[in-house]
């Protein structure tokens, strides 16, 4: 159930996002794009017609200002804009986080410090995450024009691998920073919550292994809460998945003109070319069930060790750091997995 939540929570957001996009496409755009979907636009419109219609769309929505900077033009969105973004994707993430935990199923327990958990990771989450998602949509907006100028195929592909490595980088180095930064002000009675994590063994070791743990929803064993970390990552690959999504499905459309009648079928019932991104606007929730659905999958080939959510039963004395802190194992830490009973 908790799963099938999550799905539905994630597909929505994704359809909701592509319907509302032809509100923005003039509708020059989106007969352009109509026509690439159908194959029906000439050769020299076909390489620009994907890219093009998505940066008008991205402009649009985020009111992207053009300023010249040492020569070259720089395309800023408006802060506030991607700010609201960025909740709404962390509220996502947030989503998946808790159904992976089956929060939605089995409500936290009366020992779980459920208040305690949202005021350290949420807080922190939300005040930390939005200058690198900021930086992380002009990034992918400097992407998209060179990939509207790019003509090859294989060029294109290189910007958007581009992409994924310098959003990677800038939420790893974001995520690490914030966390070194942030570590001194949780109160030393509450330090069993970031799994009695300090400055001095937040390095990068320990921090590469947190984005293992977010990337995977998982904790290894002897920590709890890595997989947190996960929130701040996949929201902040919003822009990234948005485009992805965006082109996968564009493709798939291309690519289904092969079965028989589907292209008058789209011409005609569906009128392609005037609401293009509502016939993508499907095929994008269903590719966003089909990768959903590789969770379990992912899941089943961690070690046994870190399939579980939280990488222990909650009590502080098997956190590894803690115990070298020689904290108190009586104590009970907040749980990450609702519902799990605390070892005394």
């Amino acid at each position: 159930m908790d799963q099938l939540i999550a799905c539905l929570a994630i597909v929505g957001f994704v359809v909701v996002l592509f319907l509302f996009g032809d509100r923005m496409l003039a509708r020059e755009r989106r007969q352009e794009l109509g026509g690439w979907l159908i194959d029906e636009l000439p050769s020299e419109a076909r390489v620009d017609a994907l890219p093009k219609a998505f940066i008008e769309w991205f402009d649009r929505l985020f009111r992207t200002r053009t300023f010249v900077v040492l020569g070259r033009e720089l395309h800023l969105p408006r802060f506030w804009r991607s700010a609201l973004a960025s909740f709404l994707a962390l509220v996502a993430a947030f989503v998946v986080w808790i159904a992976n935990k089956g929060g939605f199923s089995q409500p936290p327990s009366s020992g779980t410090n459920l208040g305690l958990l949202l005021l350290l990771y949420g807080g922190a989450t939300v005040v930390t995450n939005i200058i690198p998602d900021y930086l992380s949509l002009v990034e992918s907006r400097f992407v998209l024009g060179k990939m509207s100028e790019t003509r090859s195929l294989l060029g294109k592909l290189a910007w958007l691998a581009l992409d994924v490595v310098a959003t990677a980088t800038i939420v790893f180095c974001f995520l690490w920073g914030s966390g070194y930064l942030l570590l001194p002000l949780v109160p030393e009675d509450s330090l069993y919550a970031v799994g009695c994590l300090t400055q001095e063994t937040f390095d990068f070791d320990r921090m590469l292994d947190i984005t293992i743990a977010g990337l995977t929803f998982s904790t290894p064993p002897g920590t709890i809460n890595y997989d947190v970390s996960g929130i701040y990552i996949f929201s902040s690959f919003f822009t990234s998945f948005w485009v992805w999504l965006y082109l996968g499905s564009s493709l798939l459309v291309r690519l289904a003109q092969l079965a028989p009648g589907l292209r008058g079928f789209l011409r005609r019932a569906c009128r392609v070319q005037d609401y293009p991104l509502r016939v993508l606007a499907v095929v994008s929730g269903i590719v966003a069930i089909g990768l959903f659905s590789l969770s379990p999958v992912v899941s089943s080939l961690l070690p046994a060790d870190r399939r579980g959510t939280n990488g222990m039963d909650g009590n502080v004395g098997q956190i590894e750091l803690c115990e070298r802190l020689r904290w108190p194992a009586t104590r009970t830490a907040p749980r990450a997995r609702p519902g799990a009973r605390a070892r005394r």
